[in-house]
């Protein structure tokens, strides 16, 4: 539990009796805009209040089930990330961009993180026991002055949409920098910057769509549909 923590609610002088929730509008990108999610919560339990300090066993948690990552960019201290559900999970990045949720149900989410001066980064994922998110654990998330969307639907041979095929964002070089989800309209939604040229990726079993060379100018929304289809090995292979 960290100073950055803590100032999220009031500073030392009041945590951990503040009465005070943490009310913050949360930027949640989607298709065609961005929407603003208002996250209320209590202040977390310090480890040292009377009831812990008499049973100090207490203060020992179960790791499990958590889900975990490194926020990567220019001071990314204080960084909201929170997992969108009924009753949202959150945390606040520490001084290296680190972040941990512990005691995450298993299931289908979508993750958000917000720091001023970038733009917001959405990635949906499926949990399933620990979960490091973004690429190898780490979440790259793009300056809000070099930000642009890619966007789209996954769809096979017969024009039926793909839910959960895997989407994935490569930089010229190769390198991936972005994987998500597509949704139950087998939507999609990437964040990427202008400094980039990407290929995208859309991946569902042994089927594979790419589209390459895509690119854009801070504040574009750029549309690529994916088809991803069966067809024989000798055929297979498709852009748009």
């Amino acid at each position: 539990m960290t100073s950055d923590f803590i100032s999220k609610f009031g500073g030392s002088d009041t945590f951990p009796n503040s009465s005070a929730w943490l009310s913050a509008e949360i930027k949640v990108p989607i298709t065609g805009g961005t929407v603003l999610v208002e996250l209320y919560g209590h202040p977390p339990k310090h480890p040292w209040v009377r009831d812990r300090y008499d049973n100090p066993e207490a203060i020992i948690p179960e790791l499990s089930d958590f889900v975990t990552g490194t926020v990567s960019g220019s001071d990314t201290t204080g960084a909201i990330v929170v997992i969108l559900s009924e009753e949202p999970y959150y945390t606040f990045t520490d001084g290296n961009g680190n972040f941990w949720l512990n005691n995450i149900p298993d299931g289908l989410y979508d993750v958000v993180v917000n720091l001023e001066g970038y733009a917001p980064y959405k990635q949906r994922f499926m949990h399933e026991g620990n979960t490091s998110l973004g690429v190898n654990g780490t979440l790259y998330i793009i300056p809000e002055s070099e930000a642009f969307r890619i966007e789209g639907i996954a769809t096979d041979v017969e024009g039926n949409i793909v839910p959960h095929a895997t989407i994935t964002a490569y930089d010229e070089n190769g390198i991936e920098l972005f994987t998500t989800l597509t949704d139950e309209n087998g939507t999609y939604l990437v964040t990427a910057s202008a400094e980039h040229v990407y290929t995208v990726e859309a991946t569902f079993g042994n089927d594979t769509a790419k589209s390459y060379n895509v690119s854009g100018k801070p504040g574009d929304v750029i549309t690529i549909d994916l088809l991803v289809t069966n067809p024989p090995t000798s055929q297979r292979g498709c852009c748009t």
